[in-house]
């Protein structure tokens, strides 16, 4: 189970770190990825779906696959929401 109080000081950490890039104008799809996986392992379906998405944006063929792949997702991995999403987003891919 490690450390949830370290595991929590690198999840606020790494919130923290995004929000900086953002504002600085850095708002890109790689970081929106692993900004949501980083909610997916925690269990954040709403927050990880939302990330997801918006990192569709520019990389959907890539991080569509990677999701689909991607061990961080499992504690989702049957939500309805994850499962519409990246069902939706496979079809689009492959249009």
């Amino acid at each position: 189970q490690g450390n949830r109080e370290a595991s929590d000081r690198f999840f606020e950490r790494a919130v923290s770190s995004y929000k900086d890039r953002q504002a600085r104008g850095a708002d890109d799809a790689a970081t929106k990825y692993y900004l949501a996986s980083a909610h997916a392992l925690r269990g954040d379906v709403e927050r990880a779906v939302r990330y997801l998405r918006e990192s569709f944006a520019s990389l959907r063929p890539l991080n569509s696959a990677r999701a689909g792949l991607d061990e961080d997702f499992d504690p989702i991995r049957d939500h309805p929401q994850l499962r519409a999403l990246l069902e939706t987003s496979a079809s689009q891919v492959f249009r």
